[in-house]
């Protein structure tokens, strides 16, 4: 396997997988390590190294430099999804807390769109997180909703009977509405997500 291909790999990998477990510190190192080694082994590439300055100019044709571009905006769109699908498993990371996932998605957000990399593309690497948080919101509206009314009233019968894709925002409203039930903490709550990608209110969640 070409060594250049692991270092790659290696410079997007490392620093995620250690950010993801709060070590910080040892991502910056890790990221500055492998960028260094990535450099000095590709120095025969290079007709001029300045030591303080660290500028060098590539030898080889800049389509390929072009080319090497293209190769690391796929492989850290293809890294960046499996991460924001294991964040949103609400059993993984038990210890680390939502606002902390969230916080991480936007570092793979800023990231990516320093690569330049469509706002679309991505949307759907960190979909998983965003709709799972989204759909959360949903259901604790709804069983908030839920618990305000008597039992024969009841909509719902256990929380997990709840299904999100069957209630957009209006019709919440609306059924809110009908029956004089006051959820719009539970609201607000949610457009803030759906706005800005972040918990209005961390206190309220867990994993």
């Amino acid at each position: 396997m070409n060594f250049n291909f692991i270092l790659i790999v290696a410079l997007v990998v490392v620093p995620i997988a250690l950010a993801v477990i709060e070590k910080t510190a040892a991502a910056s190192l890790s990221l500055i390590a492998l960028s260094f080694a990535l450099v000095f082994w590709n120095l025969d590439k290079f007709s001029e190294f300045k030591g303080a300055g660290f500028a060098a100019k590539l030898n080889t044709a800049v389509s390929e430099a072009y080319a090497a571009i293209d190769e690391v905006k796929s492989l850290a769109i293809s890294i960046s999804s499996p991460v924001a699908s294991l964040m949103a498993v609400s059993s993984s990371f038990q210890y680390l807390h939502l606002k902390y996932k969230l916080e991480y998605a936007e570092e793979i957000r800023s990231s990516l769109k320093e690569l330049k990399i469509s706002e679309e593309k991505i949307n759907s690497a960190l979909s998983a997180l965003y709709d799972r948080v989204s759909e959360d919101h949903i259901r604790k509206a709804l069983w908030a909703l839920n618990d305000q009314l008597d039992e024969g009233q009841k909509i719902f019968k256990t929380y997990d009977e709840i299904d999100p894709d069957s209630w957009p925002l209006d019709a919440i409203k609306r059924e809110s509405k009908k029956l004089g039930v006051n959820i719009d903490e539970n609201i607000e709550e949610y457009e803030y997500f759906v706005q800005n990608k972040k918990l209005l209110k961390p206190e309220n969640w867990q994993g």
